[in-house]
């Protein structure tokens, strides 16, 4: 029996566009790889190694003001 791993979650997805060995090209749908040459972001070959330079962080939600805490909650 496999055990259900923790990290599974945080699992990097394997794609050219996190790969160090790419570089984005001007149409942004396309990467040059060293390797295999231009290919689709999403493609992947086995010489994947994540560059986490390449990552875009998700963006925070935005914080309420003052004003929608209290329209939320009358009483105080």
């Amino acid at each position: 029996m496999k055990r259900k791993n923790e990290s599974s979650e945080n699992e990097i997805t394997k794609c050219c566009a996190y790969c160090e060995k790419a570089t984005v090209l001007a149409s942004e749908d396309y990467v040059l790889c060293s390797k295999r040459g231009v290919v689709s972001q999403t493609y992947s070959c086995r010489r994947f190694s994540y560059d986490p330079l390449k990552k875009v962080p998700k963006r925070m939600p935005d914080m309420p003001t003052l004003d929608d805490v209290a329209s939320e909650f009358p009483d105080i």
